[in-house]
């Protein structure tokens, strides 16, 4: 896992998590329980939540943050 980007804006959430290679079904599946554990800990009901995995080697500079980034892992520049 390189980075998790997070977006909210009241009524919709997207997690889009950034990996180095093709995620594995564990790894698919820790996205998934996190993201449900995020619907079911805020009051409102949402309209969409949104999980993506995007497979890249970009420099975090060029990735989408949507609103900001969750997690960053180290790496060597």
């Amino acid at each position: 896992m390189r980075m998790i980007a997070f977006g909210y804006d009241g009524k919709s959430a997207a997690f889009r998590f950034y990996v180095a290679d093709q995620p594995t079904p564990e790894e698919i599946e820790i996205g998934e329980i996190v993201t449900v554990n995020f619907d079911s800990g805020i009051p409102l009901k949402l309209e969409t939540l949104d999980v993506e995995f995007v497979v890249s080697n970009e420099p975090f500079g060029n990735l989408d943050k949507l609103d900001f980034a969750l997690y960053r892992r180290w790496e060597e520049v």
